[in-house]
């Protein structure tokens, strides 16, 4: 135990998992503190924690949903898999009517209509990966549809922010 936060014991030297990912984290998220506390105050920050046996969650943002399935291979038709030691997690923040910021380890995040299913009378109009930088949204690279047709798929040893912006027909 570490009521200071400091361990004498050394945990950090040994490798532990658990302080990597704190760190990853953290590195991830820094550059947008402000914004996810001000999302997060009006009520426009959700977050998934994958629990065990449950491989996907939904998240209502009103005229959205996000469906957060987790772990990989997501066949069509089939229930995600999970990941081992039920590690995942991702953040929806809503930033505007179509638009969200999102992030996540080891899961993917789709978006639909209330009532429909991903894709059915909606689209991706755009999906930038980036980040902010004092205050600024920063786009670093524009995803592709093979990136953003089964989901926005986030991999543990790849972290990205993306801002995707959706549209209805």
């Amino acid at each position: 135990m570490a009521p200071f936060g400091v361990d004498p014991h050394g945990w950090n030297i040994l490798g532990d998992v658990a302080a990597g990912g704190h760190a990853r984290n953290f590195a991830l998220l820094a550059p947008m503190v402000r914004e996810i506390a001000k999302l997060n105050f009006e009520g426009q920050l959700k977050t998934s924690i994958e629990e065990p046996g449950e491989t996907q969650q939904e998240l209502d943002f009103g005229a959205w949903q996000a469906t957060v399935s987790y772990g990989f291979p997501q066949q069509d038709g089939r229930r995600p898999p999970g990941t081992n030691a039920a590690h995942g997690v991702a953040l929806v923040a809503q930033s505007g009517p179509d638009e969200f910021l999102v992030t996540g380890v080891d899961a993917s995040v789709s978006f639909h209509n209330p009532g429909r299913l991903p894709g059915m009378r909606m689209q991706i109009l755009s999906a930038e990966e980036g980040s902010y930088d004092q205050g600024v949204w920063k786009p670093k690279r524009l995803w592709n549809g093979d990136e953003t047709d089964r989901g926005l798929q986030f991999y543990a040893n790849d972290p990205a922010v993306v801002r995707v912006r959706l549209g209805r027909f």
